[in-house]
């Protein structure tokens, strides 16, 4: 981030309802509540312009941080400096048919041969957290984007590859036309980081209509307990550049 100084880099943090310190429980409108009253205080309270806020969201945090971004973007109009999605997962049912806690314990992956018995299981789940079709409309509704998905190729909770669908569910989506995986890999920017990973960057729009712009970060390692957002701090031959 491109800031000109330490000093005017301030990060604010909360524990959701049932977690840490905070009383209540959990569930998917409620962590939503959560997301929105935070960005509100910080918008209203604190009086911080929505150019110099990034929003950063890890796991299921992603989840929670693109449908905050999204009632921003749809009910008032508001863009952020950027939005940073470290190992994020397109939707809660795609991610159960091969999560595995720890990256050991399978949940229903050992159902693979009942389609049936996995897809009423599915089903009964409360919670969705649709992040991909989330994510699309807040593409689609925002002026200005600055999206970072940052993933590690050896995360054996969330495989990359949910990350690698996100970044092409986000760049078809700047487009008023329905771009092909193949038409996106002719045009986006493609940087190979050798034995740290490798960068994909897609930018749309221009002058007074915006710009936006989504980069895909994979790393080699550092798939475990936001190890990927240590590692990418630690590369030397990367820049994100958020310009607050």
């Amino acid at each position: 981030m491109a800031s000109g100084s330490v000093s005017k880099i301030h990060v604010l943090t909360a524990d959701y309802r049932g977690f840490g310190y905070s009383t209540g429980t959990p569930t998917e409108s409620g962590l939503i509540i959560d997301g929105i009253a935070l960005v509100s205080w910080a918008l209203e309270i604190a009086q911080i312009p929505p150019e110099r806020i990034v929003l950063v969201g890890h796991s299921l945090g992603t989840a929670v941080a693109t449908a905050v971004v999204e009632h921003f973007t749809v009910q008032h109009h508001v863009d952020f400096a950027g939005v940073v999605l470290v190992a994020a997962f397109l939707d809660l049912p795609t991610l159960m048919l091969t999560y595995s806690g720890g990256g050991i314990v399978p949940l229903l992956s050992p159902l693979q041969a009942y389609p049936p018995l996995q897809q009423y299981l599915l089903r009964h789940f409360k919670d969705r957290w649709h992040t991909c079709s989330r994510l699309i409309n807040m593409v689609r509704q925002s002026e200005k984007l600055n999206l970072v998905l940052i993933h590690a190729l050896d995360d054996k909770n969330i495989p990359w590859t949910h990350s690698s669908d996100l970044f092409f569910a986000a760049a078809n989506a700047t487009s008023n036309s329905d771009l092909t995986k193949k038409q996106i890999d002719g045009v986006k920017q493609h940087v190979y980081l050798g034995h740290q990973g490798w960068t994909n960057t897609w930018s749309a729009g221009s002058g007074e209509n915006g710009l936006k712009r989504i980069q895909q970060i994979v790393l080699k390692h550092g798939g475990k307990c936001g190890k990927s957002a240590h590692e990418f701090m630690r590369l030397k031959n990367l820049q994100v550049t958020i310009d607050l």
